[in-house]
């Protein structure tokens, strides 16, 4: 918690065994700067100033996920050792006015069991094929401008203390900006030798 002392500013810390104080803490300063992450900064400022009930803009980057296929890998020796955070990235002109931003990233950080159970084959075959296909597969993703975005953010008050409710959705160009996406990424990727696996690419909650 944040609040005035004096000229300056009282911090409380959350305690660590909630409901005795245990492991609270307090300090004192003239300055604060709040990078506590985008939306425990909000809650934090909307209590801060008394907005409860308020609804307040909060932009965010629509996100897209998606698979890419290299046709070379398949069948290929597993890894035994993979580094499975973004390899590579890229910066994409979805059209003339914006870009949009991501990453690539290895498969075998997705646990086989998840895949597995998407495949419309028997477990032992779903195996089979995984471990076929596993090399040669990237996951993705990609981030729209947030000018996209159509979010709001209420701080209400709840018997067990304040809550964030987040509520929203993109707004009616980004479909269009996501097909543009799709047809021009996928053209870079089959130059490349890679494919977009089909029906792949959508929108993230």
């Amino acid at each position: 918690r944040i609040g005035r002392d004096g000229s300056g500013w009282s911090l409380e810390t959350v305690p660590r065994e909630p409901g005795t104080g245990t492991g609270a803490e307090r300090f004192t300063c003239r300055r604060v700067v709040l990078a506590a992450s985008t939306l425990a900064t909000t809650r934090l400022l909307l209590a801060l100033q008394g907005r409860h009930g308020e609804a307040v803009r909060l932009l965010g980057s629509p996100t897209v996920g998606f698979a890419v296929l290299l046709p070379e890998r398949l069948g290929a020796a597993l890894e035994t050792r993979a580094f499975s955070m973004g390899q590579i990235s890229f910066l994409l002109d979805a059209d003339t006015r914006e870009r949009v931003f991501g990453s690539l990233f290895a498969a075998s950080g997705i646990p086989v069991s998840r895949v597995v159970e998407a495949m419309p084959l028997s477990r032992r075959g779903g195996l089979r094929f995984q471990r076929w296909l596993q090399p040669a597969l990237l996951l993705g993703n990609g981030f729209f401008p947030s000018h996209h975005s159509r979010y709001e953010a209420v701080l209400e008050r709840r018997p067990g203390g304040d809550r964030l409710v987040l509520s929203g959705d993109h707004d009616d160009a980004l479909p269009g900006r996501l097909a543009r996406f799709r047809a021009r990424f996928g053209r870079g990727l089959l130059a490349l030798g890679a494919l977009l696996v089909p029906g792949s690419l959508h929108l993230v909650p």
